[in-house]
């Protein structure tokens, strides 16, 4: 529960399913599968939903009367569909394991809350942060032996910013796929299903709709019971006895006041090149240093499509079953050490290939019976989540999805890059110096190859290795010949629109091709086409365009339009003359510009290590066209006063 240290108390209540559903006016009850008593004891998943909002929705008198009845009314709504989450874990008499039981009045223990601090910016970026200051944003269960509430909610104002919510869901009965569906649920009926949207009887979409069929999950070895009596042992020991207990030993992570948390990003192009789960293990075992220490590496696996037969993607309920293996960490350290990752998980899928229970029994144990000193590697989470889409408009902006539970056991939580970019990123939890330690080996993963390339360009441009020459350049002046002139043109908008129209009447659209036909690509791809014909380019000559690229906005995460220092990209293509030629010229290189252009959108670093020595390895005859400068550096806003007027700008080094 929230302390008032950090936050004040404004209300706890309960949350009854919306009474215009006839369903809310019946029992309903539901059986464990093997799935959920498999991760019976687990302790809760704690999660925290951060939304932004600006200055004059967020005073406290605006958020109360406009935007928390809102978040309530569709709460009341979301649950009249996920009926299970608004009732309790129980164990009847006569029984041999508990059941998920809904009686009429049942609800969601929603606590609100006001922050004291003003960290909300904080909270929200990728810096580091205590990991301490979260607990207060999220909510206990409610438990006792014979009964546990099954979810418990927190809203909490940090006025004139935002405000989070908090989650506390029984692993008992949802997984990750469940917990997010309920949470995008909500979002939608607070989107669209308040206010006289859709009526009173709004309906969610067929890929939020929870199916509650437990008939489709077979068990015909009885692990649900072995499973269950596997944590009843391990928790027993050493206890009085209760076997039939519901109570979970540490709902909250016991965790230092040296623990911290941090977020960090993939992108796409970073996902590509090194699959994220591989690369983080690496950095998190190199991050603990050197040792004869077992590491095990363990997550989680959605089986619902898996089974045979498949279950349904919108199963409510567990469908998760996790997955480990052990190795010494000195086979992570040293240059080999990624690879060997890769290999070890590699191994652990082509397990699951063969049957995603198979040797679940032994499974179930490790997570609290491992020896004193292993390296234990969660991953919660995943991508597939889709966590960001929990969007529920009331004029606000997801800004950031973590696990707070992830502290418990220093486990990583992974979720899709809020953007939509297709990246990754994660969260993850360790003590401040390791933090800074594992902040270092990730950074590397942009940098090596940069840092290594530039420096393979100085080596070709300088003649001279000796120390002192490293600094100095070849020619600061182009030494031109006397024969050369420069000269000014110039493209009107008409200019422009003409060339368009040129292009699209000489472009052939297949496969539903698209062409990126700006400004830059068609005065670039007309402005080379003239270039090749100046030059006389018949023949097999190559040609090779060659452009700057801006990359501050392009980066992830974005680097600030003000960043001092280099932050451009070269990218270049090559054909031979003969195609710039003809009447068809004026095609061709169009299309040529506009692949470059898709290029780039796939990742601005993506092949620079091959760029960076093309400008100084081409092949004797090779015409080369370099573009310099771009429309978007507003260089003749260089406007000084003093009654004069600004006339020209022109690069000598042309």
């Amino acid at each position: 529960m929230a302390t008032s240290e950090t936050v004040k108390i404004h209300e706890i209540t309960r949350v009854m399913p919306s009474s215009d559903s006839p369903q809310s006016i019946n029992k309903f009850s539901l059986p464990l599968t093997f799935f959920d008593t498999y991760w019976f004891k687990f302790p809760p998943a704690l999660a925290l939903y951060w939304y932004q909002l600006t200055d004059s929705n967020s005073t406290p008198s605006y958020f109360n009367s406009q935007i928390l009845p809102t978040l309530k009314q569709s709460l009341s709504l979301a649950l009249t569909y996920y009926l299970p989450l608004a009732g309790y874990l129980k164990w009847p008499l006569g029984s041999s394991k508990p059941i998920v039981s809904y009686t009429p009045n049942d609800g969601v223990t929603l606590t609100v809350t006001e922050s004291n601090v003003a960290n909300f910016d904080t909270l929200i970026s990728n810096e580091m942060n205590q990991a301490t200051d979260l607990h207060p944003l999220v909510p206990h269960l409610i438990l006792s032996d014979d009964k546990a509430e099954i979810l418990a909610l927190q809203i909490t104002l940090f006025p004139h910013q935002g405000f989070c919510i908090g989650t506390s869901a029984r692993h008992t009965v949802v997984d990750g796929k469940t917990a997010s569906m309920f949470m995008r649920s909500w979002a939608y009926l607070c989107k669209y299903g308040t206010g006289g949207n859709i009526g009173k009887n709004p309906c969610l979409p067929p890929e939020l709709t929870p199916s509650f069929d437990r008939s489709i999950i077979k068990d015909p070895t009885g692990l649900d019971m072995l499973f269950l009596n596997k944590w009843l042992a391990i928790f027993d020991e050493g206890q009085e006895p209760n076997t039939r207990s519901l109570k979970i030993p540490h709902q909250f992570p016991l965790v230092s006041q040296e623990m911290v948390r941090a977020r960090f990003e993939f992108s796409s192009k970073d996902v590509q090149q090194l699959r994220e789960k591989l690369y983080l293990t690496t950095c998190l075992v190199k991050t603990k240093g050197e040792g004869d220490r077992v590491v095990v590496i363990d997550f989680g696996v959605d089986c619902r499509s898996r089974l045979d037969p498949p279950v349904p993607l919108t199963y409510f309920g567990n469908c998760v079953m996790n997955y480990s293996s052990s190795a010494e960490a000195r086979n992570f350290m040293g240059g080999n050490g990624f690879g060997f990752a890769v290999e070890m998980v590699s191994d652990m899928v082509q397990k699951i290939k063969k049957g995603v229970v198979e040797g679940a029994e032994k499974d179930v144990s490790n997570f609290y019976t491992l020896k004193p000193g292993t390296q234990l590697i969660i991953v919660a989470g995943s991508p597939k989540l889709t966590v960001y889409e929990a969007d529920f408009g009331v004029m606000s902006k997801i800004k950031k999805v973590e696990m707070v539970s992830i502290e418990r056991d220093e486990a990583v939580f992974m979720a899709e890059s809020r953007d939509g970019s297709g990246g990754v990123e994660i969260v993850l939890a360790l003590k401040k110096h390791e933090m800074e330690k594992f902040t270092a080996l990730f950074s590397s993963i942009t940098m090596q190859f940069v840092i290594k390339y530039s420096l393979e360009l100085f080596s070709m441009r300088v003649k001279n290795p000796a120390r002192g020459s490293k600094l100095k350049i070849p020619h600061q002046f182009p030494p031109v010949s006397q024969e050369m002139v420069g000269v000014r043109f110039e493209f009107s908008r008409k200019d422009v629109q003409h060339l368009r129209e040129k292009a699209l009447s000489k472009l052939v659209i297949t496969n539903g091709k698209k062409y990126h036909l700006s400004t830059f690509v068609l005065t670039l791809a007309y402005t080379a086409t003239c270039l090749v014909k100046t030059k006389g380019g018949e023949g097999d000559m190559v040609v090779v365009i060659d452009f700057g690229v801006d990359c501050k906005s392009r980066l992830d995460p974005v680097v600030p339009l003000t960043y001092f220092g280099n932050c451009v990209m070269n990218y270049s293509s090559s054909a031979e003359a003969r195609n710039f030629m003809g009447g068809n010229g004026s095609g061709f290189d169009v299309e040529m510009v506009s692949d470059m252009g898709q290029k780039i959108k796939k990742g601005v670093v993506e092949g620079a290590e091959k760029d960076v020595s093309n400008l100084y390895t081409l092949k004797p005859g090779t015409q080369l066209i370099i573009v310099a400068g771009s429309p978007k550096l507003n260089i003749y806003e260089a406007d000084f006063g003093v009654m004069s007027k600004i006339k020209k700008v022109e690069m000598v080094s042309i």
